[in-house]
């Protein structure tokens, strides 16, 4: 009974007053500190309750009963103490992981969102989906968001621009007349085509039977004029000065509107359709899309095709590849003319009713690039078929029929070469970026010059005499550009050519297929199809130094920096080695396939692919930085071709397709950044 509190008295006789009971209470206390301090203080007590007034002692509180059962039975306060820790933990975590729940489920939500908003490729939605992409990022990093975000600045924006074009840039039209080199003019005179010369006025041509309202338009080089006549039914090209003939489009209903843009002839029919003209008159696709007869222009130099119509509707295509890359609409109808300005960064077009120009500006991408060709040209696929120059201003490529040099800054090809029949091409920058080097079986070896004069322009020379011979294929150069190898399946062996001594070493390796030139250019490195292992050649003597096993057949090689260690790439794993020792480098597990990989020149990163993206790998172990996803006008990847510039800062890749794809890394990370959003 000394452990337990008194009853209180009202539990015997219900009817005791609250106040004789606390009174009661407080005398039974267990604690002395806790009962009357005196007789006199109980008497004084007991006389306020018999007069009425409130008395003194007042009822243990809650707090105060339970730390008295604590402190009588400690082991069960204790256990109901953890008891209670965990089940506010429980609470507490329950609250946490519901609201991480939360956050995750709203990221997934933002993600899903952007990548609705891109897909859905109208007008202000690239800055949208960023902005719910950052979001998400802010909530919780992952490659899927950063992937989706590259995705995203890969698209162009368009953006309608409020007011009249008056003030606006570009809003001035240009002659439809005046050839895109400013140097010819046509217009219509009386019922005939007048063409001079812009800076003389000299008389070019005259071309008559076509009046009033005939729709003109040259070709790149203003040796070609497409006219349509009034409610005709045909694009006539002719040849100028002649005027003879050379094609004719035909339409099913009268031609409404016409552009022409390197080799493509776009054209707006009466029947609501946009086609699209090689210039050898075929027709190359057509488009629909518009609920009226569409007016179309090429942006300048580009593929890239604006069309407005009648029924509000504003669209960008990707000519060439037949691609809807936006759409937007307008309050009110659309009308004539429709032009660009000179940077291609806008174009303009009037209302129905004549009274207003309106004008889209266009964001293109500025760290992802696609040059595109007309038609789908494959190349093959085991050959390098294309390479950047070392800064990252030109781009080669081989396809079936023809080697074509590209500017990355306007997506112009510069020049051309063809193959011989049925002939294969490799086509490599020298490390200085001033040859340009052709190799075909039937060809050999021959270089072209590039130079470059104050203003940036490149001047492209025919290609030189062939070196080494036919029958071999150029694989690597050395550093400083000297000594080229080259593969010779007929001979069964790698040529190494050294171009300052004219001397040729002959390395034997039956079946070749893949090379490797040391940084110091004192070795080579070679595979072949019919074994599992790669050779290591000392250079000039020609002497093997080792064989090195590999997991599978060795379909890429690539020296470290220092050159003291080779790395092996199969698609059964991947091998490095120690050269001095010809040991396996202990520190190396990566297993990842990367039998089709490319290398950064300073060795420190690989490209790859995986699905419709090219991954970037550290070189070390093989651990993902990022994936690039290719855009979808440039088509699939396949088993791509790919190349870094000299600094690393621009990926060129080349798709299944033929086209190239530019990714400027330096840029994107400081787009990406803007947005809060980094990788490492």
């Amino acid at each position: 009974m000394r452990e337990e509190d008194p009853a209180a008295p009202s539990s015997l006789r219900p009817s005791i007053p609250r106040d004789l009971e606390t009174i009661c209470l407080k005398c039974l206390r267990k604690s002395q500190a806790g009962r009357y301090p005196s007789p006199l203080a109980l008497v004084e007590d007991l006389d306020r309750f018999l007069a009425g007034l409130p008395v003194l002692a007042r009822p243990a509180g809650p707090i105060e009963i339970a730390w008295r059962w604590c402190r009588r039975r400690p082991f069960a306060a204790a256990l109901l103490g953890t008891i209670s820790l965990l089940l506010a933990l429980i609470v507490v975590g329950s609250i946490d992981f519901a609201r991480r729940q939360q956050h995750l489920e709203h990221r997934a939500t933002l993600l899903a969102e952007a990548r609705a908003i891109r897909e859905g490729a109208n007008s202000w939605t690239r800055d949208q989906a960023m902005r719910r992409l950052a979001t998400a990022w802010h909530i919780r990093h992952s490659p899927e968001l950063l992937r989706e975000a590259i995705a995203t600045l890969a698209n162009p924006e368009m953006r309608p621009r409020p007011g009249d074009g008056a003030r606006a840039s570009g809003a001035t039209r240009p002659d439809p007349g005046l050839s895109a080199d400013g140097r010819l003019l046509a217009h219509i005179a009386g019922n005939e085509i007048v063409v001079t010369e812009v800076a003389s006025n000299h008389l070019v041509a005259r071309l008559p039977g076509y009046g009033e309202g005939t729709l003109l338009k040259w070709n790149g080089n203003a040796s070609r004029l497409a006219v349509v006549p009034p409610h005709s039914t045909e694009v006539i090209v002719l040849e100028v000065p002649g005027g003879d003939v050379r094609f004719r489009c035909a339409h099913p209903e009268p031609v409404v509107s016409l552009d022409w843009s390197l080799d493509l002839i776009a054209t707006g029919c009466a029947n609501r359709f946009i086609y699209l003209w090689k210039e050898d008159g075929v027709l190359h696709r057509r488009f629909i899309g518009h609920e009226s007869p569409p007016l179309v222009s090429f942006r300048p130099g580009g593929q890239e095709l604006a069309s407005v119509g009648a029924d509000k509707h504003v669209r960008l295509w990707h000519a060439g590849r037949g691609v809807e890359l936006l759409s937007d609409t307008t309050a009110s109808n659309n009308g004539p003319p429709l032009w660009w300005s000179p940077d291609g960064d806008s174009f303009h077009f009037g209302s129905e009713d004549g009274k207003q120009v309106r004008h889209i500006d266009i964001h293109w991408p500025s760290a992802i690039r696609v040059l595109s060709l007309t038609a789908d040209e494959p190349g093959p696929e085991n050959l390098r078929t294309m390479d950047i120059s070392p800064d990252g201003t030109l781009v080669s490529t081989s396809d079936d029929g023809v080697c074509r040099l590209w500017s990355v800054a306007s997506g112009e090809i510069l020049a051309s070469f063809p193959k011989g029949e049925k002939e294969w091409m490799v086509t490599r920058f020298s490390p200085d970026g001033a040859i340009l080097w052709l190799s075909g079986w039937d060809q050999g070896c021959r270089p072209v010059a590039i130079t470059r004069d104050e203003k940036g322009r490149f001047g492209i020379g025919p290609p030189g005499e062939p070196l080494f011979g036919p029958g071999s294929l150029l694989q690597e150069i050395s550093h400083d550009g000297n000594l080229l190898v080259l593969s010779n399946n007929a001979e069964g062996a790698f040529l190494v050519g050294n171009r300052h001594e004219g001397t040729i070493t002959r390395l034997p390796h039956p079946s070749v297929l893949v090379s490797a030139i040391s940084p110091d250019g004192s070795k080579v490195a070679t595979s072949s199809y019919a074994t599992r292992s790669a050779r290591v050649w000392s250079l000039p003597e020609g002497a093997i130094l080792k064989e090195l096993p590999a997991p599978g057949i060795v379909s890429g090689l690539q020296f470290s920096p220092d050159g003291k260690r080779l790395t092996l790439h199969t698609g059964s794993g991947n091998a490095r080695f120690l050269l001095h020792t010809g040991e396996q480098d202990p520190g190396f597990a990566a297993t990842r396939r990367t039998e089709c990989s490319f290398w950064s020149h300073d060795g420190s990163r690989l490209a790859t692919t995986a699905g419709a993206d090219v991954v970037l790998l550290r070189a070390e172990d093989f651990s993902e930085i990022l994936r690039l996803p290719v855009p979808e006008s440039a088509g699939w990847t396949g088993n791509a071709q790919m190349a870094f510039s000299a600094n690393g800062r621009r990926l060129a890749v080349r798709t299944a397709i033929g086209s190239v794809v530019i990714y400027d890394l330096d840029q994107l990370r400081a787009e990406l950044g803007e947005w809060g959003i980094e990788w490492r």
